[in-house]
């Protein structure tokens, strides 16, 4: 499954709301399962982002339609990559 990289900034509701992070955080967890994904890995960070968020996901749509699930309760902003394994990458570049 392609992997993805969430960097998120919460918005003021969500620094408002900072005690429900964990609730939503689980909450996360079961959306990515619902578009048959899984999260690799949560962090809260120092820095420019507040969140960082790791993903297996089936597809793009897939993906998408979390990303805009998470987005729409007003909680964070994301920006979304996409991300290619070491391996993957080594077969693109045995190819050139």
């Amino acid at each position: 499954m392609p992997f993805y990289i969430a960097l998120l900034k919460s918005t003021s509701k969500g620094y408002e709301n900072i005690a429900t992070a964990p609730d939503r955080t689980a909450a996360s967890h079961r959306n990515i399962d619902i578009v048959g994904g899984r999260t690799i890995a949560f962090f809260m960070t120092m820095g420019r982002y507040d969140w960082v968020q790791i993903f297996e996901a089936p597809d793009d749509d897939a993906m998408m339609t979390y990303i805009l699930r998470a987005r729409s309760h007003g909680y964070v902003n994301v920006e979304l990559l996409k991300a290619f394994s070491e391996e993957h990458v080594s077969k693109l570049i045995a190819g050139l």
